[in-house]
């Protein structure tokens, strides 16, 4: 499994305190079955867009104490934006804030509470850049937790969606444990990372997210722990929602079906 979405760089933001921290997360992922972790750390506002140097920098000296250390990760660069205007003159400046610094894809954090406004307008000129959006935790959020409707005008453009394993294991409630299952029966997501800040008590959280869709089709469920992550690794295309499934209902059955409460 390949994971998208990280906070795993020691004292650079709200994630891993330090270097033990690191480690015993990179343990704990790899275990679980993670080759491939990329390191988000936040950037919160446009003054902090520069530190995308400062990121790659980081994540040499670490995936160097990884080696040294025998753990079995490989580590690619990110960062975890803010949605802001001022990306796009990031991005033409070179800064390194795309995924694996490919300019093709792009993890946007979406706040908890209120919908980003420059959310649409940035989306509209990042794909026309060539860099696709990925929203990080969407079922997190209120307004998705209201409505998942607030995403179709995002998923017909192309944007991409990124689920938390924490969500499914129901880490941040009901409402997100709900809306992460539903977003993955209805198949508008196309990953689930960890979003991890520090090594979890009850063992890799992506291997224990995915051993929950077990009533997903295989397929798909590859697709969303290692293939498109795969094709983010080496800046290749990843497949938008069908056009047809924005209308589809899910099956309510099992554990999805106890979910659904409401659109």
């Amino acid at each position: 499994m390949i994971d998208i979405h990280s906070h795993i760089l020691p004292e650079t933001d709200d994630g891993a305190v330090n270097l033990e921290e690191s480690l015993a997360m990179g343990r704990q992922e790899a275990e679980g079955g993670t080759t491939v972790v990329f390191a988000t750390s936040h950037i919160y506002n446009a003054t902090e867009l520069k530190r995308g140097y400062e990121y790659v920098e980081k994540v040499a000296e670490l995936q160097s104490q990884f080696d040294k250390e025998g753990v079995a990760i490989k580590l690619a660069t990110g960062a975890e934006v803010f949605p802001m205007m001022e990306i796009m003159e990031a991005v033409n400046a070179g800064v390194p804030i795309t995924l694996g610094d490919k300019k093709k894809h792009i993890l946007l954090d979406l706040p908890l509470g209120q919908w980003p406004m420059t959310l649409s307008g940035l989306s509209f000129e990042l794909l026309a850049a060539g860099i696709t959006p990925i929203l990080a935790h969407p079922e997190r959020t209120m307004p998705v937790q209201g409505s998942l409707d607030i995403l179709k005008p995002l998923l017909e453009r192309g944007v991409l969606c990124q689920v938390n394993a924490g969500s499914l294991l129901g880490k941040y409630g009901p409402q997100a444990q709900k809306r992460g299952h539903q977003l993955l029966a209805l198949q508008w997501a196309q990953f689930v990372a960890t979003d991890m800040h520090h090594p979890s008590s009850n063992g890799a959280s992506l291997k224990r997210a995915k051993d929950t869709l077990s009533e997903l089709p295989p397929r798909y469920v590859e697709e969303i722990t290692l293939k498109n992550p795969e094709r983010v690794l080496n800046g290749a295309y990843v497949p938008t929602v069908e056009y047809d499934r924005l209308d589809a209902k899910p099956e309510k059955k099992g554990l999805i079906g106890r979910l659904f409460g409401r659109k």
